[in-house]
């Protein structure tokens, strides 16, 4: 007959056995307090029941998972899932081992059992696996703080821990090389995360409402970045994009509102639109000469915005990039580009002084529009080249400057001439 029971001075003492297999540590004393007895969850119910008759001193624990006193909810849906047989009263070990995912529909095995982290889970019960594709994200239970993935998870699959309100702090293994779409959605007391080097990908609202967020560092690995991928993460301070990141994608840092530090590296060629919308702690920022465009409402409502620097590489601002920058003072738009959407700066009321360069051959409407303390507007070109800019309705509307000095030809002419 195999032995059952074993002696260990702590739980990670047992869990360096190898020969445990799928074990089921329980910490038990015996009668002077001094023991903790291991029991292999593979013997089946009423074997276990003879072995723990034969104990007069040991009190076998964990042998069924719950019962229909201590844990009525989850009796009444492991039997309308099929885990324990409709009347069972109780769900064993061995049948909690049957269980391949975390999460179930609305109750998780966590409930209840006293245990605080999938580690714990997975090593009492062998649960191994992510929630699959397509089953019901639903939250793990607020007593499920911690979470250790096993090293055999390589991707964490679309709304995985999406609504987890519990969750404070999760390990990531590098065997993971993808995190998925609303992975962490609404995990908003998730203060910290380690992303390992081997993840190439981060998809759209992985993090979104991450409200409690302080910090993220994407490793160099990460070759993209979905769309809302951050957004609402109203505690993120500073975040270090990698130089193999080639697009900043819509929505991405949307709501950031405590962003102060975000750093561009030179492998960016295109900023979405609504990235940075409302990061209102956002002071200043360098765009890269590798941009090409920056979307529209991209710095949207960056209210403590005070300066920024737009490339020559730049050829098109999106409409409303920058509207609502009460803060921004000053804009030099460089000869590169060619249009200025719509309300581009439209309620910029501390900016006093605009440079628009010689390329430029539209001015979206409003795009000017209610900056209130603008009273100096340079065009690099000449006089006969202002008069070809096709310039959209209230373009300039509530502003005081009246003229455009073009330095081609050192000509005012008036903004309402066409």
């Amino acid at each position: 007959m195999r032995t059952y029971f074993r002696n260990y001075g702590s739980l990670n003492e047992a869990k360096k056995d190898n020969s445990i297999v799928s074990p089921n540590v329980s910490l038990i004393t015996d009668g002077g307090g001094s023991k903790i007895l291991h029991l292999n969850t593979n013997a089946g119910f009423s074997e276990l029941s003879v072995i723990g008759d034969s104990l007069a001193d040991a009190k076998i624990v964990k042998k069924i998972i719950a019962d229909d006193k201590s844990n009525p909810a989850l009796i009444k849906l492991a039997g309308s899932l099929g885990w324990i047989a409709t009347g069972d009263t109780y769900m064993t070990v061995s049948q909690a081992m049957s269980v391949t995912t975390v999460n179930d529909a609305g109750v998780s095995m966590l409930s209840k059992s006293g245990l605080t982290s999938f580690d714990e889970f997975e090593y009492f019960t062998g649960v191994t696996m992510c929630p699959l594709p397509g089953s019901n994200p639903s939250s793990l239970p607020i007593s499920c703080t911690s979470i250790k993935l096993p090293d055999s998870i390589t991707v964490i699959d679309d709304n995985a821990f999406r609504d987890c309100g519990g969750l404070i702090s999760i390990t990531i293994p590098n065997s993971v090389i993808g995190i998925g779409k609303g992975a962490f959605y609404n995990c908003g007391k998730l203060a910290s995360i380690i992303i390992p080097d081997s993840v190439v990908g981060i998809g759209g609202d992985a993090f979104r409402n991450c409200s409690s967020l302080s910090s993220i560092t994407i490793p160099d690995s990460v070759t993209s970045i979905g769309g809302d991928a951050f957004y609402g993460c109203s505690s993120l301070t500073y975040v270090a994009i990698p130089n193999t990141v080639k697009s900043i994608g819509q929505e991405t840092f949307y709501e950031c509102s405590d962003l102060v530090n975000v750093a561009i590296p030179d492998s960016v060629t295109s900023i979405g639109g609504d990235a940075f919308r409302n990061c209102s702690s956002l002071s200043s920022i360098t765009i890269p000469d590798s941009v090409t465009s920056i979307g529209g409402y991209a710095f949207y409502g960056c209210t403590s915005l005070t300066s920024v620097t737009i490339p020559n590489s730049v050829s098109s601002i999106g409409a409303g990039a920058f509207a609502g920058c009460s803060s921004l003072t000053s804009v030099t738009i460089p000869n590169s580009v060619t249009s200025i959407g719509s309300a581009a700066f439209n309620s910029c009321s501390g900016l006093t002084s605009v440079t628009i360069g010689n390329s430029v051959t539209s001015i979206g409407e409003g795009a000017f529009k209610y900056c209130r303390s603008l009273t100096s507007i340079t065009f690099t070109g000449t006089s006969t080249q202002w008069l070809k800019v096709t310039r959209g309705t209230d373009w300039h509307s509530n502003v005081p400057a009246t003229t455009v000095y073009c330095e081609g030809d050192f000509k005012i002419v008036s903004l309402d001439v066409v």
